[in-house]
């Protein structure tokens, strides 16, 4: 199952091979299935990770000629020397923390996680660094057409654990005040990500006359759509 599921991912985006390493690679249940050196688990796992990839071979082989292909020819990675790491996380166009306010919680959350689950946290951390430089490096860093930058949304999944376990955290203050404060932050934040997602419906608009703040500003005030 864990083979399906690991080639999946890799179907679904290819760079994702790199944080399924990552999983492998911090994982305990992995770790100890690969020390086992079971050979007949490792063999019908690896038959049936072929089995979810054959499709995709078999149509690239209709479709082009060649088993694998790569679709992006003359694209790449133009900014290795100098990735935009601001204009990804922060930038007003596209950028993932700007459009998606809630993942401020991934400092204190993957700290917190730290505490109890040490090697999530480290998984948590270099598939953000990871994911962050990629993208930062990429020719076109903002992904054109889209909201919040769904580059990270693949590693969504490893990012719930460490929002989890803050939100657990916040439940067990004491002090009310201070823990409905945090909840009013969280809310807020995801009523941002919402009016976002009912309001920006198109591409980023270039418009000469205004900076990128104040069309952002423009679509968090304006009426929904």
């Amino acid at each position: 199952m864990l083979f399906a599921l690991g080639a999946g991912i890799v179907l679904v985006r290819q760079i994702n091979i790199l944080f399924l390493l990552l999983i492998i690679g911090f994982s305990e249940n992995a770790l100890q299935l690969i020390i086992s050196r079971n050979w007949k688990q490792y063999l019908i796992g690896l038959l049936i990770a072929i089995g979810v990839i054959l499709p995709q071979i078999i149509y690239n082989l209709y479709l082009t000629g060649a088993p694998f292909s790569y679709s992006y020819q003359n694209e790449g990675f133009l900014y290795l020397t100098n990735p935009k790491i601001k204009e990804v996380l922060l930038g007003f166009n596209n950028g993932w923390i700007t459009n998606n306010p809630l993942f401020l919680l991934l400092l204190p959350s993957i700290i917190l996680l730290f505490k109890t689950q040490k090697n999530w946290s480290i998984i948590g951390t270099l598939s953000i660094l990871l994911c962050t430089y990629l993208y930062a490096s990429w020719w076109c860093w903002n992904l054109g057409c889209a909201y919040g930058h769904r580059g990270f949304v693949d590693i969504y999944p490893i990012l719930a654990l460490p929002i989890c376990a803050a939100i657990d955290e916040i439940f067990k203050f004491q002090n009310k005040p201070i823990r409905l404060f945090l909840f009013t932050l969280i809310t807020a934040g995801i009523l941002v990500n919402i009016k976002f997602i009912y309001t920006y419906d198109s591409c980023w608009p270039i418009n000469f006359q205004q900076s990128d703040f104040e069309i952002y500003w423009h679509f968090l005030t304006s009426p929904t759509k």
